[in-house]
């Protein structure tokens, strides 16, 4: 399968790599230096959102009865949590995710892209520490408690901030 697949991965990095140079030459042909880019990227950055959080699972396809008691539950465990229990314990205790007890609901940091956008958009508007109400995504109810928030370095994120630049700025050639 590796075999297979190698000339079209061959072919996508070329494809990107090539972007990438043409997206560089658009910004140097237009005098579009880093302290630009930087500057436009200060304004609204990348995050990277460390998040613990408890699931109950419920599909969205599921019958009325059994998504109103996942959310019921989930309803309950935030219930506890806002009455003073521990997010971490009631996230061991109560959450379906494989692994959840273990990790307390701690979840690996991710940025935009590694959550589906409803659960993204419920972290990213929490504070750290504020603890969200219930989120409903395809996997179900979940419960989200902000642990940090970190902007991404402008060097890791410099490609998002120059490729649309070079797009305004159009291809000199």
């Amino acid at each position: 399968l590796e075999a297979l697949g190698a000339p079209w991965v061959d072919a996508r990095a070329a494809e990107l790599a090539w972007r990438r140079v043409r997206a560089q030459h658009a910004l140097d042909s237009a005098g579009v230096g880093d302290e630009v880019l930087e500057a436009r990227y200060r304004t609204g950055p990348a995050l990277e959102l460390t998040v613990r959080h408890l699931l109950v699972f419920s599909a969205r396809y599921e019958t009325e009865s059994t998504r109103t008691a996942a959310r019921n539950k989930a309803e309950a465990a935030l219930e506890r949590i806002r009455a003073g229990e521990p997010f971490p314990r009631v996230a061991a205790e109560v959450s379906e995710e494989p692994g959840a007890e273990s990790r307390e609901g701690l979840l690996t940091p991710g940025r935009e892209g590694a959550w589906v956008p409803e659960f993204w958009r419920a972290a990213t508007a929490l504070e750290p520490g504020e603890i969200s109400p219930v989120v409903e995504t395809q996997y179900g109810f979940h419960i989200l408690r902000l642990e940090g928030r970190e902007v991404v370095p402008f060097e890791e994120a410099r490609s998002s901030v120059g490729r649309p630049v070079a797009d305004q700025v159009g291809d000199p050639t």
